[in-house]
């Protein structure tokens, strides 16, 4: 639409389809909406939100109209039913011509399609008009009315809405005449996905006529086709166009709270995922997933800076994955959901390398990339959407699962969702992205054999990106994860307090398994059992001890099932008796005084302590025995009594450990004898059944799954110390059930060394610790230092497993829920594995994480009046308004260079703008969190 006449032409039917005239079915302004715009820009730019949205309100001009109150249920203009009528039946009408050329008819269709996704944001976006999509789209159609007899104030005639040349009498007017119009619209549109002339080549048969028609064909070769469609540049514009429809008319999610969401019928993904035939299914979700694993982020492209965020090729990419994710985390009210169980029915090897070198491709680029390489800014630009798909499909396929645990394929993904967590910790528009990969951890955390596999040995940690390095490592994928878990709470600041019960649940799930933890890790492991047994933690509010008891089960799975492997760890667990009788010794009245006592220290400060931090006398010691007046109490308590690791006075030098411990450290503490023998470490292979008998029984029965109690700040805000007052009553609750009876019988049988010659079986216990340390040094000096950092990278990021021991088989097993098991005479932890559970609220939290990825797409590729919700209300997560006025800040047309440019150079003074004091919200960005 270059001429300007058309698009004068094309604003006067906008005009006219919202002014006051009814028009007729067979107006020939309809006609104009699919003949005249050329491109998608020239509906969406000259049909602006405002104008749409005056069709969702009653005109009261029409004949027999009225008014309707503020949250009254009313109906839309007529002229929007027409058009809604007229846009779907002229789709249907387009698949029966087989005269016009294929430019043409292509070009219709599309329109057509343009029209429909202008319009439907707005009809979900309108409260008042729920009752009435529910009628039009998804009842079965009935005869509309056609004229108005104003003198009688009432209709002349009926007519069906899609071929107004079928007429009715009066009696007809509850007569259904064909199925419901939404399902009649989605059938065109998933129709349309594999027509010829349009998504699909076509040729010219005998006569130069086109053979345009449906045929059910994968688009590209991958899974489930192994012959290429030789789809050109213009079909995959066109499949961009159709998938991007599909996409809008599920959107009436980003239209609900999210309290909503979990119990809301999202009538279009209803009939999506549970009515199309099984083969459509299977062929949408190959189509799409093929041409997401086929795009390779890596080729070198023209950066976004010339390009802009309208590369059609990334944008089908991202409508591909993004519809994917919406149709398989959708739960149908009733039924199966179709396309979540086409992708549970994977089950090729060759398909799951497959899947395996996509997503890897994607979402491990930004470890793998230099920050200087030009032609890769953009690269990851659905990474977040690929490792969504990634945990779908970990949950829903248990075969994909047991590939991932049975390979070292697990273990590499394992470090690439450490690093998005280490890296987006302190980012704010970064939080969706870091819980998400914390519970795809957790979910993995829960599979036995993936436990079992995180005893191989990590190497090339020196290739790893600087913000996930940890100084001095050595050790198991075991001892990485769990010093990542320490460095994400302690870096975090208390930021991460929501996610701490799925933290832990980590630690908990992966302790039975652990074997040779080195003594960093183990001193993280106390470390942050201090932090959790602080007062300023424990009493903050109601829920925190239950992390705690989490924190002491993975201890006690430790010492309960490889006792003789990790003698490092009861080494620790010794020099730090103190801390743990500390506990055992706390009184209700102590503890009580403690609270208070932080409540008067906040008061007098101004604020609020930091979970992870302690505030003067914080630490447990204070709660051990009653305080009598408050004025001696106060005065009485030690300056800074946080305890460090090893700092008990009892103990000698040598056998003292630091939260922080160096290799040359860890090598002289093991090799020097400790006279007070303290330190002695007694050798049962698991840990006495009596030191077990005196766990609380409920913990000792309790082996089952059980439900995450993962919160999420932005739905259920954490309970602070400000409104929560612990009771008596209270700490006795939970207090008498915590499970420090085993850790305490370790330290009793190692001072009053019950048992002989346990010198001598603590160094031969300890040599399999030694080989395997020196093992790993071994294997860690021995990478060749020829090879390039990014090439070793490379290497580690994309390596198989080539073992070549016992089969997978004979290895491991499968359990009824379809949970992988290892043979092997493991003890769970206290209440079994824990995996994420999906509760109401995080269905909300999900939902709201993939649509504002949707909505912030949309926002970047289509700005200003174009973006498809950006001109609409919200309510599923937040927005951030920004001002489009043109400034230096955000300049416009042909100052875009110079004012960028002195933007930069005058970036230190404070220019009061819309990124200070708000604006429109024409440039939202959604938060998702």
């Amino acid at each position: 639409m270059g001429v300007s006449e058309s698009k004068i032409v094309f604003k006067q039917s906008v005009f006219k389809l919202i002014g006051d005239d009814v028009l007729q079915p067979d107006n020939d302004i309809f006609a104009k909406y699919w003949t005249i715009p050329e491109r998608v820009d020239d509906v969406f730019d000259l049909w602006v939100g405002g104008d749409v949205r005056v069709l969702t309100y009653t005109n009261p001009s029409e004949p027999g109209a009225r008014k309707a109150t503020p949250g009254e249920q009313c109906s839309p203009m007529t002229n929007l039913e027409t058009l809604l009528y007229n846009a779907i039946a002229h789709l249907e009408r387009l698949q029966k011509d087989t005269e016009q050329p294929d430019e043409y008819v292509a070009r219709q269709i599309l329109n057509c399609m343009r029209i429909l996704t202008r319009v439907m944001p707005f009809i979900f976006e309108a409260d008042h008009l729920r009752e009435w999509y529910d009628k039009f789209f998804w009842r079965p159609r009935k005869p509309q009315f056609l004229n108005w007899d104003e003198k009688r104030d009432t209709h002349t005639q009926l007519f069906d809405g899609l071929d107004p040349r079928k007429l009715y009498s009066k009696e007809d007017k509850d007569k259904e005449i064909g199925p419901p119009l939404g399902e009649t619209l989605i059938d065109l549109v998933v129709d349309y996905l594999f027509w010829r002339g349009l998504t699909l080549p076509s040729q010219q048969e005998d006569g130069g006529r086109s053979d345009r028609g449906y045929e059910l064909k994968v688009w590209k070769t991958g899974i489930g086709c192994s012959t290429s469609s030789k789809c050109t540049s213009e079909h995959e514009r066109n499949q961009y166009e159709v998938i991007r429809l599909l996409l809008t008319l599920t959107s009436s999610t980003l239209y609900l709270r999210p309290d909503q969401v979990a119990l809301a019928n999202n009538k279009a993904l209803t009939y999506l995922t549970t009515k199309l035939e099984k083969r459509v299914v299977n062929a949408i979700n190959c189509s799409c997933l093929n041409t997401v694993l086929r795009f390779n982020p890596n080729l070198w492209t023209i950066p976004s800076g010339w390009q802009g965020a309208r590369d059609t090729k990334k944008l089908l990419v991202l409508n591909c994955i993004q519809f994917l994710l919406v149709t398989m985390v959708y739960i149908p009210p009733e039924g199966k959901n179709l396309f979540r169980s086409s992708m549970g029915a994977l089950f090729r090897p060759d398909d799951f390398q497959f899947i395996h070198h996509g997503v890897n491709l994607v979402i491990s680029q930004p470890m793998t990339t230099s920050n200087f390489s030009i032609g890769k800014s953009n690269a990851g630009h659905h990474a977040t959407e690929m490792i969504s798909f990634l945990w779908e499909l970990i949950q829903c396929n248990k075969r994909f699962r047991r590939y991932l645990c049975e390979t070292k394929v697990g273990m590499d993904y394992l470090v690439i969702f450490l690093f998005y967590a280490r890296d987006s910790v302190a980012d704010e528009t970064k939080q969706g992205l870091m819980r998400m990969v914390i519970f795809v951890i957790q979910s993995l955390s829960a599979e036995a054999a993936f436990c079992a596999k995180l005893n191989t040995p990590f190497l090339h940690v020196s290739s790893l990106p600087l913000v996930m390095r940890i100084e001095n490592f050595h050790g198991s994928y075991a001892d990485f994860l769990i010093c990542s878990i320490h460095c994400l709470i302690t870096a975090s600041k208390g930021r991460l307090e929501p996610v701490y019960p799925a933290l832990f649940n980590i630690i908990k799930n992966v302790a039975p398994y652990a074997k040779h933890l080195q003594r960093a890790t183990s001193s993280k492991l106390v470390n942050l059992f201090e932090m959790l047994s602080a007062p300023s933690f424990c009493l903050k509010n109601d829920t925190n001890h239950v992390i705690l008891k989490s924190l002491l089960d993975a201890c006690n799975a430790i010492l309960d099932n490889h006792y003789r492997e990790n003698q490092q760890f009861i080494r620790v667990l010794i020099a730090s008796k103190k801390h743990f009788r500390a506990l055992q010794q706390v009184t209700v009245e102590g503890a009580l005084a403690e609270a208070e006592r932080q409540a008067i220290e906040r008061k007098d400060r101004g604020h609020v302590l930091s979970p992870t931090s302690h505030s003067r006398g914080s630490s447990i010691d204070s709660m051990r025995r009653p305080i009598a007046p408050r004025t001696p109490s106060l005065a009485n308590l030690p300056e800074d009594s946080r305890f460090a690791i090893g700092d008990d006075e009892d103990e000698d030098d040598e056998g003292s450990v630091k939260a922080d411990v160096d290799e040359k450290a860890d090598q002289r503490v093991s090799k020097t004898p400790d006279a007070g023998g303290e330190n002695r470490v007694p050798t049962p292979v698991r840990l006495s059944e009596k030191a077990r008998g005196k766990q609380p029984a409920a913990l000792r029965l309790s082996t089952s799954r059980q439900t995450s109690t993962t919160s999420l700040p932005t739905l259920t805000p954490v309970t602070t110390s400000q409104n929560f007052h612990p009771s008596e009553q209270w700490l006795e609750s939970w207090y008498t059930q915590l499970p420090l009876e085993p850790i305490l019988k370790v330290i009793e049988e190692s001072e009053a060394g019950k048992q002989d010659g346990v010198s001598a079986r603590t160094s031969t216990s300890s040599a399999p610790e030694e080989q395997h340390d020196a093992d790993v040094r071994r294997a860690t000096t021995a990478e060749q230092p020829g090879l390039g950092r990014e090439a070793r990278q490379s290497a580690q990021l994309t390596r198989q497993s080539t073992d070549s021991g016992r089969s997978a088989q004979a290895a491991y097993g499968a359990d009824g829920q379809g949970h992988l098991g290892i043979k092997d005479n493991i003890r769970p932890a206290a209440g079994g594995p824990v995996s994420f559970q999906w509760t109401a609220v995080a269905i909300g939290w999900y939902n709201a994480l993939i649509w504002s990825r949707i909505y912030l797409q949309e926002a970047e590729a289509f700005q200003g009046s174009g973006g498809l919700y950006s001109s609409t209300d919200i309510k599923l997560f937040r927005r951030q308004g920004a001002s489009q006025e043109i400034s230096l800040k955000s300049p416009k047309g042909a100052i875009d260079a110079v004012g960028a440019s002195l933007a930069q150079r005058i970036s230190s003074i404070s220019i009061p703008d819309a990124f200070t004091g708000g604006g429109a919200t024409g440039g939202q960005t959604g938060t998702g969190r």
